[in-house]
């Protein structure tokens, strides 16, 4: 089966399925049963996702890469952890700066160390390192020889498969959601002396 427009069934469903779900008022339900104890588990799963492909990224850099370059990925990768984590705690750093200097410093920890980490390479001796990019086309056309235009014809998929692709629209709408919800909860934490209302 082509992929694109079974993908494209499958956003269609998740899409009529969002409606629906906003249309119920699916959201007053479950939060109900949603906690914060969700979040955290959601936050563990995120960072195991992250962990497994920053140590992925760390072996293709070791086959592809010098070993200068491959020591600063090190370097790096731990870098940015140990930057996110003492960032984290700048709400403790009571006289040195602005109460709410320091509560955008602990909120932004991790994306103000991967700016900072992502910027090194380029600066002084570390931007004549090697590293590996993606590849990027000189040509605006589709990436695959096969296609001509960048629309994804998804009418040209044969109605069986398109009822199969609910299945996986089922998920997506699955997984959204239930990141909408976790992101609410996170959002709307005591600390932060806000509600999200009803839809």
């Amino acid at each position: 089966i082509p992929f694109l427009p079974f993908m494209a069934w499958a956003l269609i469903h998740a899409g009529w399925m969002h409606l629906l779900l906003a249309l119920i008022n699916a959201h007053d339900w479950t939060m109900r049963y949603v906690t914060t104890f969700s979040t955290e588990v959601f936050s563990l799963l995120n960072s195991i996702i992250y962990f497994h492909k920053a140590v992925q990224e760390l072996q293709r850099a070791h086959d592809n890469l010098s070993f200068a370059a491959f020591l600063y990925a090190i370097i790096g990768a731990i870098g940015t952890m140990l930057a996110a984590i003492f960032l984290s705690t700048a709400e403790k750093w009571k006289p040195l700066l602005h109460r709410y200097v320091r509560m955008g410093l602990a909120e932004y920890a991790a994306a103000i160390s991967i700016i900072i980490f992502i910027g090194m390479p380029h600066v002084g001796e570390l931007a004549s390192l090697d590293r590996s990019t993606l590849h990027v086309s000189t040509s605006f056309k589709p990436s695959s020889p096969d296609r001509s235009v960048f629309f994804v014809q998804f009418w040209h998929l044969p109605v069986g498969w398109i009822f199969a692709a609910i299945v996986p629209g089922f998920i997506i709408t699955v997984l959204f959601f239930f990141d909408h919800e976790v992101s609410s909860i996170i959002c709307t934490i005591d600390r932060y002396g806000t509600k999200k209302p009803s839809g």
